[in-house]
């Protein structure tokens, strides 16, 4: 079974096949245990995160006890508008627990990498 939220039905197609427009993209953002990519769809470059293949433990966790985090980062993008790039959808995968889901949203052209002040290390000089 698949759940998705979408913001328009003009991503429905993107939505629909989002696993071969995911691995047919070659422009990697970020590849950790969460993989982003840029994706062309319609002439539109949107930026599409697949989250990491859950266990059976966390999937049902997921399923079950708490809302996946593609789900809460969907919601906290339609609420806080002015800091995150405009979402257009969610996708999950259930089988029949929860395996896999994907955050689709608009690419937001910034002039800084928020890791950077987030995970910098200081050294203190002796």
């Amino acid at each position: 079974m698949i759940k998705q939220q979408l913001i328009h039905t003009d991503y429905q197609p993107l939505v629909d096949k989002i696993e071969y427009y995911f691995a047919q993209s070659d422009i990697v953002l970020h590849d950790a245990r969460n993989i982003i990519k840029e994706v062309d769809f319609n002439n539109e470059m949107l930026v599409v995160k697949s989250y990491k293949q859950l266990s059976w433990f966390r999937g049902f966790i997921y399923t079950y006890l708490k809302k996946s985090k593609a789900w809460r980062a969907y919601e906290y993008g339609l609420k806080i508008t002015e800091f995150t790039p405009k979402v257009v959808a969610r996708i999950e995968y259930f089988q029949p627990l929860l395996t896999k889901s994907y955050l689709i949203c608009y690419k937001c052209e910034a002039d800084f990498n928020m890791q950077a002040p987030l995970f910098k290390t200081t050294q203190k000089s002796k």
